[in-house]
């Protein structure tokens, strides 16, 4: 109590923090490139309505690994027989060493934010990989085409934020 300062009785107590709030990880919801094109190329509103801005897991087959014209890193994923439909996923330069262990060919599982869609392609950015990628196993020159290891990634996630991928 301090009288002399202002003339008013003050008490001094202690100042807390609330309680830390426990935030479950967001639930990912899971769709494969060609599910991703479609529902954007049925009704692009609809689709920014559900997802833009939201944070989705995503399994893809790559098409390339690129750099854009600010140096990022960026991977086209395959989605559609049209050459011009795709999804384009970009990642952080935090993600070089990752993705240089990426193959075209190669079955990845990505968590990325939904940006939207520009001329026909589904841009996702702030992509992390769900699992690491194995690297791309490449048969040698000398065994024929059809002897080569499906290049799938066998590792499995236990992060608790991810919902299984059905199964067709």
């Amino acid at each position: 109590r301090d009288w002399s300062v202002t003339g008013v009785q003050t008490c001094a107590l202690p100042i807390s923090a609330p309680p830390a709030a426990t935030s479950q990880p967001e639930k990912l919801t899971w769709m494969d490139t060609p599910e991703l094109l479609a529902f954007y190329h049925r009704n692009e509103v609809a689709a920014d309505a559900a997802l833009k801005g939201r944070r989705i897991g995503v399994t893809a087959t790559v098409e390339s690994i690129n750099k854009d014209f600010l140096d990022q890193p960026y991977l086209v994923l395959e989605g559609s027989d049209n050459m011009f439909d795709h999804v384009q996923a970009g990642f952080s330069n935090d993600h070089l060493s990752e993705l240089m262990d990426v193959q075209k060919g190669q079955a990845i599982r990505i968590s990325c934010k939904v940006r939207g869609e520009m001329v026909d392609s589904v841009m996702l950015g702030n992509c992390q990989f769900v699992s690491a990628p194995e690297p791309a196993r490449v048969a040698p020159a000398t065994e024929p085409a059809a002897a080569v290891t499906d290049p799938t990634p066998t590792a499995t996630t236990t992060e608790s934020a991810s919902e299984p991928i059905p199964k067709e």
